[in-house]
């Protein structure tokens, strides 16, 4: 069908600029000469170029759409209308025809306030969503076990660092212990102070230091402190599971419904979008792109231009 009108097209148009070049002229030529013709030439010559001008004046319609693409005194429909069309119709207005896109499209095409309404009410779907939150909790056991070894290694290396901090704890806990003890017993109460400051004094305390930097160092003590970091995940992730996820859920739906919702309208931010794109969009890309897309019709319109054109001519004939 395309293929048919496109042929239509072109015959029009050869006809159109065969009447308008040639015929026209040959007949004004003939007519000034003095040559005798057909009086049926003169009826047929006006209808030809009734139609010429329909489908002429529509095909300069469309194209003054777009050209020129750029500003152009020189070009022809500058030239015809005196400097008045030095730039296509789209091309003139296009940063105001995509702010107009922009406020239409969030107006009528896609309301950011539904947009944003509707990517809310995914969040409890996902929150129960097993096989999601299966993977978002595979993902993080993967990424404990790849990092465990340099964890517990950091983890050592912390204990390490705080063992003055530790071993002054300790001494202050065995002191307390140590007099606790003593003040239980009627006998030794009277003493408990004396004996617990001489049993912390009889402890070699950086001794008792230097053997807890060494035993954390110790690769068994790593390897324990990476097990219990695989087992505290394991319960955190069950706990959020079985607990967490139902006490928040009720929170991030008032969330998601209050700020997240307006702070996904203002990053959406369509109007802006669709203006900036039309802005930078290339007029020649555009046209190219109408052209593939209505071809068909804008050829119709070119057409219609003509068979208007030809009834126009038959009307001032039959008058």
């Amino acid at each position: 069908m395309v293929k048919g009108l496109g042929i239509v097209e072109s015959v029009i148009r050869l006809a159109s600029l065969v009447t308008l070049l040639v015929m026209l002229p040959g007949k004004i030529v003939v007519s000034r000469i003095g040559w005798t013709y057909p009086a049926c030439l003169d009826a047929v010559v006006a209808v030809l170029v009734s139609a010429a001008v329909g489908y002429i004046t529509n095909w300069i319609a469309i194209e003054m759409l777009f050209k020129p693409y750029e500003k152009n005194r020189c070009h022809p429909f500058s030239l015809f209308t005196f400097g008045y069309w030095n730039q296509g119709l789209v091309p003139r207005n296009k940063d105001r025809i995509g702010v107009e896109m922009g406020r239409e499209t969030e107006r009528r095409l896609l309301n950011p306030e539904m947009i944003a309404r509707e990517l809310c009410a995914l969040i409890p779907g996902m929150l129960r969503n097993r096989e999601l939150t299966g993977r978002l909790a595979e993902g993080l056991k993967n990424l404990i076990v790849r990092y465990r070894d340099p964890i517990a290694r950091k983890v050592v290396d912390v204990f390490q660092r705080r063992a003055p901090q530790i071993m002054d704890m300790a001494k202050t806990e065995f002191g307390r212990m140590v007099r606790d003890y003593c003040n239980g017993r009627m006998v030794l109460s009277a003493f408990a102070d004396e004996l617990s400051e001489a049993l912390v004094a009889c402890v070699d305390w950086r001794d008792v230091e230097q053997r807890l930097k060494f035993k954390l160092g110790e690769p068994d003590t790593v390897k324990m402190i990476g097990t219990e970091i695989d087992s505290l995940v394991e319960s955190c992730v069950s706990w959020a599971e079985r607990d967490l996820v139902p006490m928040i859920e009720p929170q991030l739906l008032e969330l998601a419904n209050g700020p997240v919702k307006d702070m996904i309208v203002e990053k959406l931010d369509l109007a802006n979008r669709v203006a900036e794109a039309v802005r930078k969009q290339d007029v020649r890309e555009f046209h190219e792109m109408i052209n593939s897309l209505a071809a068909k019709h804008l050829g119709a319109i070119q057409i219609l231009g003509y068979f208007l054109g030809m009834l126009v001519g038959l009307v001032q004939l039959a008058g």
